[in-house]
């Protein structure tokens, strides 16, 4: 019952279930007042520009097609590539193929109820919003992937020297601080404010030009150049769609791209390189300084107003470039004694005046605490996976025992509420508790080729395709080349489609516009309009435009949704207006070639009782005496 309730919501689209900012939680809230929060947001005229109703997709399309062309002509690329990224064909026309069509860009919000105190979540209270652009469908999406795997995040991680990549290494630099013993050690944390929106496009790409010059002294002028171009039309192809308009960002970069990350970790290292690392007052009691993206933190010798005094300074010198790490000088510092946990990632962490570290997992309070429930009909082998990995990430971050010993119950109270039986979850958490604290990554086996995955993609996996794919693995198990592979060809299903899919709705309810009508509706309209070409179509007169039809046998009655006579796989009915009786059919071709073949039976005298396409002019016949279309 609440499984059909949550389909009928989200059908009818009054509600809408948003996914919070942080914490993984989700929000229900009036579309209405939804769609508030996101136009307010877009008609910021300082962050964002109206572009109206004009589609911007095909001019960057085609420029984009030309850069890739002239790629090829200078031999960067190969024609290979360069078909398999974004379809130039070997005609130089672009491919027809649909994985090769941009799809909408769109803009959705985020709501940021982090920010906000729990007794104050109502529709009342206003709560912040962050605006995502969702870029990947945009025109520039495959090439900005094949830019950003091939050649901007590799010099990124050349680049930027101060990066982590995730916990596991922030924990090993701790580590690496611990082990040097340094007495009385305080620690600092900093938040770049509003990075991606503050972060201009020419301070992008004059970082992004300085680590080229750094790093990659082997690249051609020409090939820069080239690289550039790319770049700067990815920067300007930072558009999207919300209801029936067009916006594009005016300050900074989007979220939502493919290079948006690496092009922000270029853009910050270049900027603290000058402000702090490569400054002539860098203080000596800097120890050090780690960041993921726009979240910094550092670990400082000094005392708490030499730190300030540091602090304010860097903090005016970033303001030169459109950045701060402070929203405004009534804040206090986020600066920790000895003893005194400061907050990274997902690791609370602190040193002792001997200089030894004490690490601890950060529960945001936005946490939900929820796990995939175990009446789930997920595969079981899932279930012991996510107890165990949620224990060994415990493990890892904690490093003092008796705490670890606690986190671990409140952990196991967690799968308790989700419903796992307490002997699986016991018996695997007491295991990890018992294995040593590893902080190495695994080391992957690439010394066999990877399984080439046949996916089914409608149903669970027949055993007459595991048949097929057994045979199938013992004829290339004899081949040179799969001779140490135990298995060439890997069967699985496609994933079901899960609650977040049925109503977490994002692009549907940003391309909605408000005034859009429910129900079906004419394609043409039936004033003959004297600058329209060609025939009306003969369908529309024929069409209801009612949001909901009522059944003369059950007497439901069923919502409509939006489609024309030209939409295809639909369910229809055909009312008489004479009898009231209904007549239901299905079409997966155009409804107006449906409607058309009803219509064409109209007149005989003989019918098909095969043939369903008669039904409608057979009833017309035989108890209307109506032999006309007329």
């Amino acid at each position: 019952a609440g499984l059909l309730w949550l389909k009928d919501t989200v059908k009818k689209g009054d509600t809408q279930f948003v996914k919070a900012d942080k914490g993984g939680a989700i929000c229900i809230i009036k579309r209405s007042c939804m769609r508030k929060l996101e136009v307010e947001k877009l008609s910021d005229s300082n962050q964002f520009e109206c572009l109206g109703t004009k589609d911007p997709v095909p001019d960057v399309t085609s420029t984009l097609l030309e850069l890739w062309h002239h790629g090829e002509t200078l031999n960067f690329i190969t024609r290979d590539i360069c078909y398999s990224v974004v379809g130039l064909c070997n005609s130089g026309r672009p491919s027809t193929l649909s994985a090769f069509k941009p799809g909408i860009p769109y803009y959705y919000g985020l709501l940021k109820i982090h920010k906000v105190d729990p007794c104050n979540l109502s529709q009342d209270f206003p709560i912040p919003l962050r605006l995502v652009n969702d870029l990947s469908q945009g025109p520039t999406s495959r090439s900005d992937k094949f830019l950003n795997f091939k050649y901007l995040q590799p010099l990124q991680d050349d680049f930027c020297k101060d990066l982590v990549r995730d916990t596991t290494e922030a924990l090993k630099w701790l580590e690496h601080v611990d082990n040097q013993l340094i007495p009385n050690l305080k620690s600092f944390s900093w938040d770049f404010v509003s990075l991606y929106d503050n972060l201009t496009p020419d301070l992008v790409k004059e970082a992004l030009l300085f680590a080229i010059s750094e790093l990659r002294c082997d690249w051609s002028d020409d090939f820069i150049t080239w690289i550039m171009s790319l770049v700067d039309l990815s920067l300007s192809s930072c558009f999207g769609k919300h209801g029936d308009l067009w916006y594009r960002n005016k300050a900074g970069i989007a979220t939502g791209g493919s290079l948006s990350v690496s092009l922000a970790n270029i853009a910050v290292f270049y900027v603290l390189k000058l402000v702090i690392y490569d400054s002539d007052d860098l203080p000596p009691d800097l120890v050090g300084l780690k960041r993921f993206v726009d979240d910094l933190a550092g670990l400082w010798k000094g005392c708490k107003e030499d730190f300030i005094s540091w602090a304010d300074s860097v903090n005016m010198k970033l303001k030169v470039f459109g950045l701060s790490i402070k929203d405004n000088d009534v804040d206090q510092w986020d600066f920790s004694n000895v003893g005194d946990f400061t907050t990274f990632l997902d690791i609370k962490f602190s040193f002792s005046t001997d200089g030894y570290v004490s690490s601890d997992i950060n529960i945001k309070l936005s946490d939900a605490k929820l796990y995939l429930n175990y009446s789930s009909y997920h595969p079981r082998q899932i279930f012991p996976s996510i107890i165990y990995s949620q224990g060994l990430r415990y493990k890892r971050i904690i490093n003092d025992p008796i705490k670890l010993f606690r986190r671990l119950d409140d952990l196991k109270h967690c799968f308790y509420k989700s419903g796992y039986p307490k002997k699986l979850v016991n018996n695997i958490l007491d295991d990890v508790a018992q294995r040593p604290r590893y902080l190495e990554y695994n080391s992957d086996n690439k010394s066999t080729p990877n399984p080439v995955l046949w996916i089914q993609t409608f149903g669970p996996v027949t055993n007459q395709l595991k048949k097929i794919v057994k045979e199938a693995n013992q004829c290339l198990s004899d081949s040179p080349a799969w001779d140490k592979a135990k298995k060439v060809i890997g069967l699985v299903s496609r994933r079901a489609q899960n609650l977040g899919d049925i109503i977490l709705r994002r692009k549907k309810f940003a391309l909605t516009c408000e005034s859009e009508l429910l129900g079906t509706q004419r394609c043409t309209p039936l004033l003959k309009s004297a600058h329209r070409r060609g025939r009306p179509c003969a369908s529309c007169v024929l069409m209801s435009d009612n949001a909901d039809i009522t059944s003369s046998a059950s007497g439901k009655t069923y919502r409509t949704p939006s489609a024309n006579c030209k939409s295809r796989n639909v369910v229809y009915c055909a009312s008489c207006f004479l009898c009231e009786k209904q007549y239901v059919g299905k079409s997966t071709t155009k409804l107006q070639t449906r409607i058309s073949g009803h219509r064409s039976h109209v007149g005989d005298s003989f019918f098909d009782d095969e043939s369903d396409e008669a039904t409608l002019a057979e009833h017309l016949l035989e108890a209307h005496n109506i032999n006309s279309v007329d």
